[in-house]
């Protein structure tokens, strides 16, 4: 999820074939999700987080203009259609959270990953990270650990890794 400003995306750009409101950012056409008042960031926030909760994860982008805030997601074949409510059951919610929860195995497969990317102090990186922190999910390990690697796009290639492959 990115945060840009208008003027940093295209709206020129619109999709025919759907005919529904597309703007490019760095040459991948993302669809209109939903528009809301610029003091709503919070809650755009989390549900753009939502689309990275489903079986296949789904990039998105806020876009911060001058009558407020949109959400923008990428067109990656997924289901999700742009501008229809995206589901906000209770069921839903638990299930994710559930999904987010840390497990040894989770934490085992961390430290491997971090392996490839540090070395092998991950596993006491991993420790350190956790050491009074047992009340993370796995999105907030996965970003401890990220700023843990000095390369920002070696970090950032971890994360996506992680998220990517573990559906969180």
């Amino acid at each position: 999820m990115l945060i840009l400003n208008a003027k940093d995306v295209d709206y020129s750009h619109t999709d025919n074939s759907k005919s529904l409101p597309s703007l490019t950012y760095r040459g991948h056409l993302f669809y209109k999700v939903t528009h809301t008042a610029i003091d709503q960031l919070e809650n755009i926030i989390r549900l753009s987080r939502k689309f990275l909760d489903l079986d296949e994860p789904v990039a998105t982008i806020i876009v911060k203009e001058d009558r407020g805030l949109s959400l923008w997601s990428l067109d990656n074949s997924v289901g999700i259609k742009p501008n229809q409510n995206f589901p906000q059951s209770t069921e839903l919610q638990e299930n994710a959270a559930n999904r987010n929860k840390l497990d040894e195995d989770f934490i085992s497969y961390c430290s491997k990953k971090m392996a490839e990317f540090i070395g092998p102090i991950a596993s006491l990186v991993v420790k350190k990270t956790l050491d009074g922190n047992r009340e993370m999910n796995k999105r907030d390990l996965i970003e401890a650990l990220a700023r843990e690697i000095p390369n920002p796009q070696l970090a950032h290639e971890f994360q996506m890794q992680l998220l990517k492959q573990d559906k969180i």
